[in-house]
């Protein structure tokens, strides 16, 4: 082993189909972060790291930023439901 850790294949995809399509919060902050815009710093949206995706990633300063808490609880309280029905 290499030491390497390797992102699966279905996460790489799935970051794919989430930069497509964004919520309008990431939309937005997508606007302010791309092109280096923010103090020369480039973001990637939607950036997969081994079994997780964040919102926006700056590698030159090992920043990660997810900024769309409410979603992921609210399919979290979705989960819970259809499990206990």
């Amino acid at each position: 082993m290499n030491g390497i850790i390797q992102t699966p294949r279905y996460i790489i995809d799935l970051a794919k189909k989430l930069r497509k399509n964004m919520t309008l919060s990431e939309q937005i902050l997508w606007e302010k972060l791309k092109d280096r815009k923010t103090c020369g710093f480039k973001f990637r949206n939607q950036h997969p790291i081994y079994r997780y995706i964040f919102d926006f990633y700056c590698h030159e300063k090992s920043l990660a930023v997810e900024i769309d808490g409410l979603i992921h609880e609210k399919k979290k309280i979705m989960m819970n439901l259809e499990m206990s029905l």
